[in-house]
């Protein structure tokens, strides 16, 4: 019901398990015919909704975990979308992964033949090394305020921005929005995303 709120025309989703994955697919196929599940029993299963034709949609793999890449029309042309879950970062074998994968990303957003929208829980803040590195290898930009708190999400307080909408530069992010998803330990993120020509 938040996400179907937020009227979006793509809609990413982390931490989707088998039994999550049938709940979506259920809830939102009808408006948004071009989807796709990876289900996972463990955290790291993702899932992405569109309203825009699908052009192709691949799962990727990123270090151990997998993203989805969907290449999407719109009234300004192709764009190609990259939903991520970067591995939490709760030690130094998995800090270590999640910087790998964000070095990874780089290479995927530079080989890009269209703009880039990048999006979902990245387990990292604007100014961590690794995402700032991310950034400034690829030009990718995020609003403003996305450096507002998404993590831990309770009783309506959050700590830290983790989660991310990131461009390339030929588009621009308007109207960030945060808000709470009943049952989450996560706040969503949506935006507004336009082409600078």
């Amino acid at each position: 019901a938040a996400a179907m709120a937020t009227d979006a025309d793509v809609i990413s989703f982390q931490e989707v398990s088998p039994t999550w994955a049938a709940v979506l697919q259920r809830g939102l196929a009808d408006r948004y015919p071009y989807h796709r599940l990876v289900a996972r029993n463990n955290c790291y299963g993702i899932a992405l909704f569109s309203r825009l034709p699908f052009l192709r949609v691949d799962v990727l793999p990123l270090q151990c975990r997998s993203m989805l890449c969907a290449e999407v029309a719109t009234s300004a042309g192709p764009v190609r979308l990259l939903s991520v879950h970067a591995t939490s970062p709760g030690s130094y074998g998995h800090y270590r992964e999640r910087n790998a994968q964000l070095k990874e990303l780089a290479s995927v957003v530079n080989d890009s033949p269209m703009p880039v929208v990048l999006f979902g829980d990245l387990n990292t803040v604007s100014w961590d090394h690794a995402l700032v590195d991310l950034c400034s290898r690829t030009g990718l930009r995020e609003h403003a305020d996305n450096t507002d708190a998404t993590w831990p999400s309770f009783a309506g307080l959050a700590l830290i921005p983790l989660d991310h909408i990131l461009v390339t530069k030929e588009l621009a992010v308007d109207g960030l929005d945060i808000f709470r998803i009943s049952g989450s330990d996560h706040c969503g993120i949506s935006a507004v995303i336009r082409s600078r020509s």
